[in-house]
């Protein structure tokens, strides 16, 4: 998805700072033409980058969901083929794809590995003669940091006794890298642990998660990196930050307070909101049924009708159209070509490869928030969210954007 904007019609919020683009060497230690010479290259897979970006590191690592993603295939192999007996096949090429590291690493944590685990593999880089080494992450901001203060420390002594603490080496990592190296606190103290120094003062958080949103210009001068709360649950790059009624910040895709741990950072953001955006109310989940004179009256889920208990897979509502999708597409899932995740078949539209989640990072016109089972998709008609069982498919008519997805209720009234 695109980078938010929060327009008003006093101040504007938005995506101050670019960050890095593509998997691109950062660091080289040593010479060529020296006993050990190691380059090190960076990315996310969220901002164009990832190991299998060309040319081919020798050795790649990062978190294992980063590291078994669908763009993989395209280094495995070359899919041009050709009539049997053709010479020209001899000359296709065929690209090896580099040593692969998956590591037990979840965002805005710290690796599941000892600080033997580092030094060891250190050496198993040594002991093979590896020079090319590729770390990422989904944002290449936090996990990618971590992995790149470690082996520039272990990778290189002299480089690690210039340097007195772990936030003395993160400063060089993010000078040259990225400002948003390394998310957390605890991102920190492990890099400290793992090369032996003290962390050091002066550490900030931009919370960027998987490469969405950062930095917040309040259109004053004054820049807000937000350093110091606690974001939602969701996915970054679907994370949407408003305030409600109450003055409480809530995050609109998964509707989860956003919860500062210093009161007067929070008292920052407050006045730099207030006035500049309208107050919104937190939404509230619709009620299935309602209770009328004793009598329990069945909703339609897409559109609210009264009275449908008799939707089926073959009848539908009478005002939508409706249906209960069949049980399988609940029951059986398949393997996202994205993300490489299991995900039941109703979270595919229209036999895609690729989930609705994963569609919506790289698609503008795609919207969800949620999770599993309380996955919501956007109409693209009446622009509300509905279950991902209301969902009619992708809409084909001229009176919506094509391969949009759209409800029932939207997808009749063209019908009709």
């Amino acid at each position: 998805m695109g980078k938010k904007t929060y327009t008003t019609t006093k101040k504007t919020y938005g995506t101050a700072h670019q960050c890095h683009t593509g998997q691109k060497p950062y660091f080289e230690i040593g010479s060529p033409d020296g006993p050990e010479h190691y380059i090190l290259y960076a990315g996310g897979r969220n901002r164009n980058g990832g190991w299998w970006k060309q040319p081919l590191a020798e050795l790649a690592m990062g978190p294992h969901e980063t590291m078994t993603s669908y763009n993989a295939s395209a280094s495995r192999e070359n899919k041009t083929v050709t009539p049997e007996g053709f010479s020209c096949a001899e000359h296709i090429p065929v690209y090896e794809p580099p040593l692969l590291i998956e590591l037990d690493f979840p965002d805005f944590g710290i690796p599941a590995l000892p600080a033997s685990f580092w030094y060891a593999l250190v050496e198993d880089i040594k002991t093979h003669n590896l020079t090319h080494i590729s770390v990422q992450c989904a944002g290449g901001h936090g996990r990618t940091g971590v992995q790149l203060c470690i082996l520039l420390c272990l990778l290189d002594p002299a480089y690690s006794a210039k340097h007195a603490t772990a936030m003395d080496v993160l400063r060089d990592v993010r000078a040259t890298y990225c400002d948003h190296a390394v998310e957390t606190d605890a991102q920190l103290q492990y890099i400290a642990d793992v090369v032996g120094k003290e962390a050091g003062e002066g550490f900030t958080s931009h919370k960027q998660g998987g490469g969405a949103w950062g930095k917040v210009n309040t259109g004053g001068g004054k820049t807000n990196t937000g350093t110091s709360f606690d974001v939602c649950e969701c996915e970054s790059d679907l994370r949407n930050p408003e305030w409600d009624k109450d003055g409480v910040m809530y995050c609109v895709t998964c509707n989860g307070d956003i919860i500062f741990d210093d009161e007067g950072d929070a008292d920052d953001w407050k006045v730099a909101w207030k006035g500049a955006v309208t107050p919104q109310p937190k939404a509230k989940k619709p009620s299935e049924a309602k209770q009328t004179g004793g009598a329990k009256e069945h909703l339609c889920s897409c559109c609210g009708t009264p009275n449908v208990d008799s939707i089926t897979t073959t009848n539908g509502c009478v005002k939508c159209g409706y249906t209960h999708p069949p049980k399988h597409l609940q029951t059986e899932s398949k393997t996202c070509a994205e993300c490489g995740l299991d995900h039941p078949l109703i979270e595919y539209v229209d036999d895609d490869d690729v989930c609705i989640t994963c569609m919506a990072r790289y698609s503008d016109h795609i919207k969800v928030k949620g999770d599993g089972v309380t996955l919501s998709v956007n109409c693209n008609s009446c622009n509300k969210y509905f279950p991902i069982k209301c969902i009619d498919g992708y809409s084909q008519s001229s009176k919506h954007l094509p391969n949009s997805p759209v409800c029932f209720t939207c997808s009749s009234e063209v019908e009709a």
